[in-house]
């Protein structure tokens, strides 16, 4: 889990261009802001790291999580199919950034 530059040149964090951190997809390291990721029905934890886009792929989440650095509503969960809830708050420890995002449930009108 290093820093480096993609194919483009681009910097990047975990496999995270600096154009998506800055397009909305994850909070920039800078802005303490979280974002809000809208999601329809129930996610579990590995499910919402990647769609967050906080991390790649399922193996990456597992060892995020399975090591400690990722929190919900500030608590350690180490349960990647722990289920989560509208207004939850999911952190996870990058090298030198904490990065939040949270759960925003949209209700689909059924």
């Amino acid at each position: 889990m290093t820093t480096g530059q993609d194919e483009s040149g681009s910097a990047s964090l975990r496999g995270i261009s600096a154009p998506d951190r800055l397009s909305g997809r994850i909070a920039p390291m800078t802005d303490p802001t979280p974002t809000t990721i809208p999601v329809r029905g129930q996610i579990k934890l590995g499910q919402f790291l990647k769609l967050a886009g906080l991390v790649e792929d399922g193996g990456e989440a597992r060892i995020a999580i399975q090591s400690g650095d990722v929190r919900v509503n500030g608590q350690v969960e180490t349960r990647r199919g722990h289920h989560l809830d509208n207004g939850d708050a999911v952190s996870i420890e990058l090298p030198g950034a904490v990065v939040t995002a949270v759960v925003a449930m949209i209700d689909d009108g059924a």
